[in-house]
């Protein structure tokens, strides 16, 4: 049994070597393979800031700071090479990532009355409401790279790079905040009471879903266990590399309570009154830039 087996090995081992060294290229071959991208260039962040006063109010500070992380995705490539020869070839391909994104918002609010020294602190960790919430983002490069094989025994290892187009779409939402006062006097002869209460608000932020096409590029390196002319695993790394994108945040205009104190019930804002503070906003740069790995396989046809 024991001698069966290293005769087997032995003739694998032969067959091995003379397919190495003889064996015929096909000209065309067709990549199709799958894995794991990481977004980890998406993080991005956008800021709201505000600083005012309005008659006992010395002073409000209020903040909004929007995060935003990508998860990993699913990823798939589909590629057709033609081979030149052993070592070179040209490949056109495509491939697909399309990761969830999370966001974040975090709120502090603080504020100094005219009467008094104290400086009150809150911030959204006092609200029972979580401030995160979620997105989508999608990226589709077709790319056109020119394929280096470095032929090993039945192994090939490469290199593959180029430019490509990116057809790239990007939607999320959050929640910003911000505050508001009321001030109101009241004459009971021969006084004046005057009763002034401050509050914030917490209102739905969103980058509208928005596609757009870009020029960028992607590299990589792999290698094939070939085990036959035409057919043969593939496993690979690319980075795809594409020029990030600003994007906007458009406040949602509503009926909303105010969150600390409850001080304020249904109040009503709409669009005109939430634009001084959304335009104290900034925009989030949003790089969809990745990295994949993946396992597939290449079939050829036509040998050379």
């Amino acid at each position: 049994m024991k001698k069966a087996r290293n005769l087997t090995i032995l003739i694998l081992g032969l067959s091995t070597l003379t397919f190495a060294q003889e064996r015929p290229w096909p000209r065309f071959e067709f990549e199709l393979s799958g894995g794991l991208a990481g977004v980890a260039s998406v993080r991005g962040g956008a800021k709201y800031s505000d600083r005012w006063g309005y008659k006992f109010l010395e002073y409000v500070q209020e903040d909004t700071l929007v995060s935003i992380k990508a998860r990993n995705s699913a990823f798939a490539l589909a590629g057709l090479t033609y081979d030149l020869g052993p070592t070179v070839g040209i490949q056109v391909g495509a491939a697909y990532m399309m990761p969830k994104i999370a966001t974040n918002g975090t709120f502090n609010y603080s504020y100094k009355w005219t009467t008094g020294a104290t400086v009150y602190n809150e911030s959204a960790a006092n609200s029972n409401i979580p401030w995160g919430r979620s997105g989508k983002a999608s990226s589709l490069p077709v790319f056109l790279n020119v394929v280096w094989r470095f032929p090993l025994g039945i192994f090939d290892f490469f290199a593959t790079a180029g430019p490509a187009v990116f057809f790239s779409r990007f939607e999320a939402s959050s929640f910003v905040g911000f505050g508001d006062t009321t001030y109101y006097s009241v004459i009971i002869w021969p006084y004046l009471y005057e009763y002034q209460f401050t509050d914030a608000f917490k209102v739905p932020a969103r980058i509208p879903r928005t596609s757009w096409t870009s020029f960028g590029g992607d590299f990589g390196a792999g290698f094939d266990l070939r085990f036959a002319p035409g057919l043969a695993v593939t496993v690979e790394g690319r980075y795809f590399l594409v020029p990030p994108k600003s994007f906007s945040w458009q406040w949602t205009p509503g009926t909303y309570d105010s969150i600390f104190y409850g001080t304020f019930q249904g109040w009503q804002y709409a669009a005109n009154d939430l634009k001084d503070f959304q335009a104290k906003m900034g925009a989030s740069r949003v790089n969809l830039s990745f990295f994949s790995v993946a396992v597939g396989f290449r079939v050829g046809f036509g040998l050379i």
